[in-house]
């Protein structure tokens, strides 16, 4: 009797949508829906407060479900991931008094037979009209009834404790996918996971929540034709957590999450940028050059499994772009030419300003500077200005400036020229010119370093200073 009652309720939910414009479904939506989606019949639909509304359609040639939000008489969306696939979907209104009072709704699947009825999920409006996943059900690998949280999920198969498994879930009906929920404790626990911390450095991210349902290719530099992970298959789905540290040209740099504990940096389109998100661009250090001095991996997932996309060779000369905790975000090349930005441990770079790049050196050196060891010929600060003149106060051992003794004048960087036999330059390719009051210059090779610092190494010079070494941070 139960079986002639479940197969003759099915036929009736598959009858042409037509037939449902005298029985809650409003003329115009069914007009509308016959327009969109040809083909398919209306399984189910039901009416939530008489505001929301939900329609189920099944097209019966390759067991497609939708599912359509309908409110005020007009459909405001329609997914397919938010139901399973193959049989009919049933609606049926749920209990909203176990539900904070809420309008909800559940989903059941029904073979053609009508002898087969599957729970399937439960969603449910939440204060501020968004609709949600509150729960859903699974059969295999035994029945499992799961409690949706956007922070975490609980699994309870009234056989004992309830579990429960932490990260970030995507709860919006809009964007829920059904076949990517994990259906096990243990699946759970493998996918879920919160956004890292970030280590001290020059990148910071921001967590930002990007509109759901939608998957973009990431590329390890700003660069479409660049590098890309997982054997050039790297892409990120909006449905999971993503930190975003800047924007770079046209791209956006993201940090997502792959698994629980394993993550990816990479570049997607800026264009994929919520309307309202408030993202600074990145200004990456500029000209500097770095040398491996010993064989490493490059990863792209430094707060992670820190698994390697690229083994690196000792003596691989690369671009410094800037720090993460203990790695340094560098930019190189492949076999064939092809760009690829990743991380590699700071302790396996030597540093230095790059090679022909003396604006770089400017934009590095304006400022104020303090002596931090060496030669006592500076040990007092220096301070350089972006219109090409430079001050040192001359100060006595108790750091007051002796009148008449200040050093101001003009600097000029440029790069070293070996063809001049007045002086040799073993430490860097940049240097800088300092004019004296004596109308007379010195000379002093630049070196920077990772840490920010730099030295500046006194020429071998006929009119100049001969040898030593100073050491300066930035004031």
């Amino acid at each position: 009797m139960f079986k002639r009652i479940l197969t003759i309720l099915l036929a009736v939910c598959l009858l042409p949508l037509s037939v449902f414009a005298e029985e809650g479904l409003e003329q115009a939506v069914v007009l509308e829906v016959l327009n969109r989606y040809p083909g398919y019949e209306v399984a189910s639909h039901l009416n939530c407060n008489h505001v929301h509304g939900f329609v189920s359609l099944h097209r019966e040639e390759d067991g497609k479900n939708l599912l359509l939000h309908v409110k005020n008489g007009k459909i405001r969306f329609a997914t397919e991931n938010a139901v399973p696939q193959g049989d009919p979907v049933i609606l049926w209104n749920g209990p909203s008094e176990d539900y904070d009072r809420n309008p909800a709704f559940g989903l059941e699947q029904v073979n053609t037979a009508g002898d087969a009825w599957k729970h399937v999920c439960m969603y449910q409006m939440d204060n501020s009209g968004v609709w949600r996943l509150r729960s859903y059900h699974t059969e295999v690998p035994e029945q499992m009834i799961i409690e949706v949280y956007s922070d975490r999920l609980i699994y309870d198969n009234d056989k004992m404790d309830a579990t429960r498994v932490y990260g970030i879930v995507e709860t919006d009906l809009r964007y829920v996918s059904l076949s990517a929920l994990p259906k096990t404790v243990k699946e759970a626990r493998e996918k879920l996971s919160f956004p890292p911390d970030m280590p001290r450095g020059d990148l910071q991210a921001t967590s930002i929540k990007f509109t759901g349902g939608q998957k973009f290719d990431v590329f390890s530099c700003p660069d479409e034709h660049s590098f890309r992970g997982a054997n050039g298959k790297a892409r990120v789905s909006t449905n999971d957590w993503i930190q975003v540290f800047g924007i770079v040209d046209d791209y956006i740099l993201i940090q997502y999450d792959i698994s629980s504990g394993k993550y990816r940096i990479g570049y997607i389109p800026k264009d994929a940028l919520p309307k309202n998100a408030k993202v600074e661009e990145i200004s990456f250090a500029r000209g500097m050059a770095a040398i491996c001095h010993t064989p490493t991996q490059m990863t792209d997932d430094p707060m992670g499994e820190k698994g390697s996309i690229l083994s690196v060779n000792e003596g691989t000369r690369m671009t410094y772009l800037a720090a993460l905790g203990e790695y340094a975000y560098v930019e190189s090349a492949l076999e064939n030419g092809t760009p690829i930005r990743g991380f590699v441990p700071m302790e396996a770079l030597s540093v230095s300003l790059q090679l022909n790049n003396p604006e770089a050196a400017s934009d590095l050196l304006v400022g104020t500077w303090v002596w931090d060891g060496g030669s006592e010929i500076f040990y007092n600060n220096l301070t350089f200005r972006a219109d090409g003149t430079y001050e040192y106060p001359c100060q006595n051992g108790m750091g007051d400036t002796i009148p008449g003794d200040a050093w101001q004048g003009t600097y000029t960087i440029r790069r070293y020229d070996p063809l001049e036999k007045d002086y040799y330059n073993t430490v860097s390719d940049i240097e800088i010119e300092l004019t004296t009051p004596s109308e007379t210059t010195v000379s002093f090779a630049i070196h920077f370093h990772s840490d920010g610092q730099f030295s500046l190494h006194g020429l071998n010079h006929k009119e100049g200073v001969e040898g030593g070494n100073l050491g300066y941070v930035r004031k």
